[in-house]
């Protein structure tokens, strides 16, 4: 679990402090979407792994990506930074760019929640990093 301070430092004292490794970038609003809209209908239940880690039901679980998304939860909140909630039936994912994604245990769809606080760099959520690749076709990439 990251908060919004880890996923945004980019750099620290002018080196690099990137989560993901060279090569590699913490995915994007677009990276997110463009991979939902790739993934079509059902794209929630594409991207859950098939793992009794999930509370019943998980809805439409196929794991047809490979992204083998579990559901983390969410750490911090309103009441302490410490408290983790969610855990079995969602999974949160940060963007490089500050949106959320979450996927539940009883839905097939992905959730997109924009960070319209302050609050909300405080929540730990999970990350996925991007494997940077040169491509010709921006709609193929990343995939």
């Amino acid at each position: 679990m990251y908060n919004w301070f880890a996923v945004d430092n980019v750099y620290d004292n002018g080196n690099d402090a990137s989560l993901c490794t060279n090569g590699w970038h913490v995915s994007t609003t677009e990276d997110w979407r463009n991979l939902i809209n790739f993934l079509g209908d059902n794209a929630g239940g594409k991207l859950k792994a098939t793992s009794d880690l999930w509370d019943e039901p998980n809805e439409g679980a196929t794991n047809e990506s490979g992204f083998t998304g579990l559901p983390g939860g969410l750490s911090g909140g309103w009441a302490d930074e410490y408290q983790y909630s969610a855990i079995g039936s969602k999974g949160f994912f940060w963007s490089s760019d500050g949106n959320r994604y979450m996927l539940r245990n009883v839905q097939t769809n992905v959730h997109e929640s924009s960070m319209n606080s302050a609050h909300y760099y405080n929540y730990g959520c999970s990350v996925r990093c991007v494997k940077d690749v040169g491509c010709s076709d921006p709609g193929a990439c990343n995939y």
